[in-house]
């Protein structure tokens, strides 16, 4: 997907070759606006739907297909999020991200404990997938913020901002992470669909164990 901030800057300059660089070497401003409101149309409409239930939108989706979602269920929410899960239920995309994600310096020694939670996702282990990624998540974030040096759980909003990324669009991470640190502090047996770290790692809510957690 390209970058928001990247399509912006080809605008500014825009600006400025229209009048200096001749025509054949101007970027086409009317294709790059309408790259951008495509782009930004299909993650607010994304996040108005799938948004409450805490779903993030991020630079591996395929825009083309998140575009088709958002615009054939736009009025159905359940809809919506099964044909987004199903999407997620292609297992050579999911092993690609994952082999792409393991080059990540932070995550080098954290691979091993990807490929497992695959294993356990296509196998229908529900369950153990929450608790791998859940220790991954958390050890990423500490091992990549070096001066902050504290996981996922343990981070204010302000400091999971992802910058020049979908991730960041304003009511998307900051939303999904408030569930990662609510507490719980009884038992609580209703199915849990959300990824309430606390409740989960502590005992607290036992039954997670779905394709949605």
């Amino acid at each position: 997907m390209p970058s928001i901030i990247e399509l912006n800057k080809q605008l500014a300059a825009y600006r400025w070759l229209q009048y200096f660089a001749p025509k054949k070497k101007r970027p086409n401003a009317k294709e790059i606006r309408q790259q951008v409101e495509y782009i930004t149309d299909t993650v607010d409409s994304f996040y108005a739907l799938l948004g409450p239930r805490h779903w993030v939108f991020h630079d591996n989706l395929n825009l083309e297909r998140m575009a088709a979602i958002v615009s054939k269920h736009h009025d159905n929410a359940d809809a919506a999020e099964a044909a987004l899960i199903a999407y997620y239920q292609d297992e050579e995309l999911l092993r690609f991200w994952a082999r792409r994600l393991g080059n990540r310096k932070a995550m080098k020694s954290r691979r091993h404990l990807i490929e497992h939670a695959l294993d356990d996702y296509f196998s229908g282990r529900y369950y153990a997938v929450v608790h791998v990624l859940l220790s991954v998540m958390d050890g990423y974030v500490n091992d990549t913020d070096t001066q902050l040096r504290k996981g996922l759980h343990a981070r204010k909003n302000e400091d999971v901002d992802a910058w020049d990324s979908v991730v960041g669009h304003h009511p998307g991470l900051t939303h999904a992470h408030a569930t990662f640190r609510k507490g719980f502090y009884a038992t609580d047996e209703p199915e849990t669909f959300e990824l309430y770290r606390n409740g989960i790692v502590h005992g607290m809510l036992p039954n997670y164990d779905n394709v949605m957690s």
